[in-house]
């Protein structure tokens, strides 16, 4: 016989989406930011698959997740960095719009 194992309370994130973490660490740049009058607003779509930060001029910034590499996006499409680690997007970001 078999034994059961209950199925986890917390599911793992898929690999192509932010974590809820993640999400919140966004917000809470961009919150900062948008103080600083260096951004006009931050958005969450698809629950949590991408985001996007609004410079000052309403251009989009967009961070996501894809094969387990983070990205950053500028408003022309053109990537501003990859990497595994989500920090390094957060300060690229940072940089960017600070």
């Amino acid at each position: 016989m078999a034994t059961i194992l209950p199925f986890p309370a917390r599911k793992p994130a898929p690999a192509s989406e932010l974590t809820a973490d993640e999400c919140r660490t966004v917000h809470e740049e961009a919150y900062a930011l948008m103080q600083r009058g260096r951004v006009t607003g931050v958005s969450q779509h698809a629950d949590g698959m991408y985001m996007c930060i609004f410079d000052r001029g309403g251009e989009p910034y967009f961070i996501g997740r894809e094969d387990g590499v983070c990205y950053l996006f500028d408003p022309t499409g053109a990537f501003v960095v990859r990497s595994t680690r989500f920090e390094i997007v957060v300060d690229a970001l940072n940089e960017a719009l600070g």
